[in-house]
Parts: structure tokens; sequence; C-alpha cells
């Protein structure tokens, strides 16, 4: 196992709980070394840091797995995956879809698996956890029985890694439709033709935090607008828990099919509107309208891709809130998301309050959200935190 040393004065970061070494950070050389290689990293006096793997062509040059003096052995990606899944098992025994990997959060960094029902997704993001596929393929199969894993490669990460960029079955069989219960609603996840891992797990929680403000005399006959809907899940979840109507916005006609679809499941159709429209021009017409919702929930895709896009990102999150305040009814709930990661907690707060203010409304947080249990934050690692959820009360 070669050794690498961080250049003076960086420990601290990593010793605080961060994964990552960068490029620059590193004062060996890194051209011998090949994607996946294990590697030590240590203090430019020596200490050892931890344990992990190496990809010489990316910023991100070391990616840790272990600290201190804990062994980088042959069976560290088992114990770390039966520890993930002995984690859902406890928090979460009655979901049947869970996040069941996530990352540095697991210990196992660039792996993502998804579980719907007895179907897996799986997501490997990174040089060195590609190069353990197998391993992590037989612990998964060993413990779970899966009947398929499905391997989702089609994503930007894995262009930046050097691998290969494609879909693929990995072992059994995984059908196009997998329909899975989500509290007391059945959705479907969409595997290989969906986005992510063929649904969007992180907000389910969320979801049912809004539903109970359901049971508030106020809001049982809400008309709810969902928008960036993808198939309807703030919508259906706000139908199920006594919403008069729900009207859902989505730029995707393939998502507003699938929405379609869930919502008949659920026995809520007559009462689900589904629009294939661009949000900001809908809004627009809304506004001109006159046009007023209940409940209204911003849950647009990541406006922030890198830093450089920061100032940007924070205006159209800026725009696209002063925009869903305008059609919120007075009394009303504005339900804002954010799912980039550079838009922190305290800067996503300020981008409501300016909001309300160009707008001329009086607002209150009522409820916060963020991640599930089976997203855990790391500490330490704040790119393992990017999921804001806000329900907040307009005047």
């Amino acid at each position: 196992m070669t050794t690498l040393h961080l250049k003076s004065g960086l420990e601290s970061r990593i010793k605080n709980g961060h994964r990552w070494a960068f490029a620059g950070e590193i004062s060996e050389s890194l051209k011998e070394l090949k994607p996946g290689d294990e590697v030590a990293l240590c203090e430019a006096r020596g200490a050892l840091l931890g344990r992990g793997y190496v990809n010489p062509h990316s910023l991100i040059a070391v990616r840790l797995l272990t600290s201190g003096e804990e062994p980088f052995d042959a069976g560290l990606v088992r114990r770390r995956i039966e520890a993930a899944i002995a984690y859902r098992r406890r928090l979460l025994p009655e979901e049947d879809a869970v996040r069941l990997i996530y990352s540095e959060s697991d210990g196992l960094p660039g792996l993502i698996v998804d579980k719907f029902g007895d179907q897996l997704v799986m997501q490997v993001l990174t040089a060195g956890m590609e190069k353990r596929l197998g391993d992590v393929v037989e612990a998964l199969t060993d413990s779970l029985k899966p009947a398929g894993i499905y391997f989702k490669g089609k994503s930007p990460f894995r262009k930046l890694e050097g691998l290969v960029e494609e879909d693929r079955q990995i072992m059994g069989v995984t059908p196009d439709n997998v329909p899975f219960k989500d509290g007391d609603a059945i959705f479907t996840a969409h595997p290989k033709e969906g986005q992510k891992s063929g649904y969007y797990l992180d907000q389910r929680f969320n979801r049912r935090q809004l539903a109970t403000c359901f049971s508030i005399e106020g809001l049982r006959p809400a008309r709810v607008l969902d928008l960036y809907s993808y198939t309807g899940g703030w919508g259906i979840t706000a139908l199920m828990a006594g919403a008069k109507e729900a009207v859902m916005v989505d730029s995707s006609a393939k998502a507003i099919a699938w929405g379609k679809e869930d919502a008949g499941n659920n026995g809520v159709d007559q009462r689900a509107i589904f629009i294939e429209a661009d949000v900001e021009e809908f809004l627009k017409d809304a506004a001109k309208s006159n046009t007023k919702w209940d409940v209204v929930v911003v849950d647009p895709p990541a406006l922030i891709p890198n830093r450089q896009a920061v100032q940007a990102g924070i205006g159209a999150y800026t725009a696209i809130n002063r925009a869903a305040l305008r059609v919120v009814a007075p009394g009303g709930l504005l339900v804002t998301c954010s799912c980039s990661h550079l838009m922190t907690r305290e800067k996503h707060l300020e981008v409501i309050g300016r909001a309300a203010f160009q707008e001329g409304k009086r607002v209150r947080i009522v409820a916060a959200g963020g991640h599930p249990p089976d997203h855990p934050i790391l500490p330490g690692h704040p790119e393992s935190e990017y999921l804001k959820c806000w329900i907040v009360g307009v005047e």
C-alpha cells in the first residue's frame, strides 16, 4: 500500500471528519498510481490519518474509508455493507423502500444503493468503488437475496472519474416499473428510465410531515400546487391526507404519465390534475389570472452545480420563491426545498426572507425538514448534507 502525505498544516479538515484529500493537498506525485489503488494518508510529519483509495486523474485524489489505524482489508466492504443494512433495519423496519447505502455516510465513498421491495438499484460513482464492484455485489446478494440488481451508470460523476457511462443489469431481472409502499401510498420506481435510481426517496419523510398539516381545520379543503412534481409525490401524498385537489406541474411528459398512473393506483386520480409545462411560465400565467392555492410546493432540481454557480443559483432560487409566493393564498403554506449542497440552510433561509420582502409578504417557518434517517449526514463532511425543506406560513 502506497503512503501519501498531506502538505504541512492541511490535516485539520480530515481530523474534523472530512473524508477527502484533494490533489493539490498531496505532497507526492500521483502519476505512478492507478485509479482505485489503496493508499495510506498521513500528516506531513508522518502520523497516519486513515486509509482509502486514490484516483490520480481526479480533483478528489484520495477518498478515505478508515480513520487512524483501522485496517483497509479484504473484508472491509462486506462489513460496511452489512452494517449499513443493519442500521436501516433498526431505524426503519417498516419501510418498503430505503436508501440502503449512502456513500461516505456509510463508509463506502462513491457507492449508492436504493432498495425498492426486493429490487436494488445501484450507482457507483468512483473508480475505487468500481474496482471493488464484485465484492459489493457479492455482499448485497448474500445479505438480501434480491430479485434483481440494476446498475445506473449514466452519470457525469463517472465521467470525471474516467469511468464508462452505461446502465446495465448486474444480476437477476429488474422490471421497468417497481411498485412499493411509501407511508399510506403506493408509488412506482422506474429504475431503467427514471431519474437517479428511478424515484426520489429523500423527500418522503418531508412529504409525510406536510401531510400532518392537513389535519388542521383550515387546511382540510386545501388546494395544492406541486411544482417540479416529477411523478407527483408531494401532491398525491397531500391528496391522500385530505387535500381537496392537487395540481402537479412538470416539464417531463414521461414523468407526468407516470404520475397519472400512481394517482390512479392510489384512488385519487379524480382530484389530481397533471400539467406538462415549464414551471416559470406556468407561474407567470397563474399570477396574471390571480389564481391562488392554499399550499404551494417548490421542489426544484439542484440549481447550484458548483461553486462558480453559487450567486447565479441563489438568484434563481430567489426568483422561483418570489413567483411561488405570488400564488399562495393568504394564510396558506409555501413548502420550499433545495437539493443543492452549496445552498446551506442559512443561505436558504435568507433566500426565503429576501423573496418575502421583495413580494411584500409576511412569512414564518412552521416546520423544518431535511434528510431522512436512511440518508444520514456525516459530521465534518458537509457534502453529505444537501437537502433542505421548510414549511412556511404566508400572510
